[in-house]
């Protein structure tokens, strides 16, 4: 009679990392679907918090610079897209990861055997598809408001990602770390106008006092306004190259930060 002998094979590392890789991204893909029901559920709130106060900024400078060269539109139509990525990707989302900490949604998350990175990442992209639409609106209507023409490179895709991403950070942990709902609400603004106004983002940098020029220089809109107005001239230059990796590296900063400091389980 015929015996066979079946041998127990033990799983080398490499097919338990690729294991883990693959759950991981099964992980995240549902966690993204996710967070892109809740956008599509309130596009229509996103895109009007989004754009409303940067619309009604372009038209107000309109009106008090109307003879501007095409640098100082530059700057204005930049400036407000800068801001619109501040306003939705650090405030608004500070205040909603603020309020779904304190309705108890999280509780939830952190019951399922999915990792903190993983959850941290759908979360960060829910902060840039949130502030897409500002951008597009923006740049299409100061265009049509300024009556210019952008020259559009494809260096700024990773340039807008990575400036959302920077912003995105700051306010998710800011949400998560605040106490309140309404504590966000006031830290995210907070930060907001610090980090808008303490950087070059309608001015030449050389018109600010001296002490907010070296202040300028740690914050990533900073880097990203400069982007902005050189990819919108159809330039890609060693400044550009150098305000990318600047903002990359502000956005791994700022994943870092969450990953160290937020409170996942009992156990971390």
């Amino acid at each position: 009679m015929n015996t066979k002998s079946y041998a127990y094979e033990v799983p080398d590392k490499k097919s338990k990392i690729n294991r883990r890789l693959y759950k991981n991204f099964v992980d995240f893909y549902i966690l993204a679907r996710i967070q892109w029901g809740i956008i599509r559920d309130t596009w229509y709130l996103i895109v009007f918090m989004a754009s409303m106060f940067p619309l009604a900024a372009l038209f107000f400078l309109k009106v008090f610079n109307q003879d501007a060269s095409i640098e100082t539109i530059t700057r204005i139509i930049v400036g407000n897209i800068v801001f619109a990525i501040v306003l939705m990707g650090l405030t608004s989302v500070a205040q909603d990861i603020s309020h779904e900490k304190n309705q108890g949604h999280f509780i939830y998350y952190a019951s399922l055997p999915i990792s903190k990175i993983t959850f941290i990442l759908s979360v960060l992209l829910k902060g840039v598809l949130s502030a897409i639409p500002s951008i597009l609106i923006l740049t299409v209507i100061g265009q049509y408001m300024y009556g210019i023409t952008f020259k559009f490179h494809i260096g700024l895709i990773p340039i807008i990602l990575f400036g959302i991403l920077s912003c995105v950070g700051v306010g998710v942990l800011i949400g998560f770390w605040a106490k309140t709902p309404q504590v966000a609400a006031i830290c995210g603004q907070v930060a907001m106008m610090f980090i808008t106004f303490m950087s070059p983002v309608m001015v030449e940098i050389t018109s600010l006092p001296l002490l907010i020029q070296y202040i300028s220089y740690l914050l990533p809109t900073t880097y990203l306004s400069e982007a902005l107005r050189s990819l919108f001239q159809g330039e890609w230059s060693v400044t550009v190259t150098q305000d990318l990796v600047v903002l990359i590296l502000f956005s791994l900063f700022s994943i870092l930060l969450i990953i160290k400091f937020i409170k996942w389980r009992e156990s971390d």
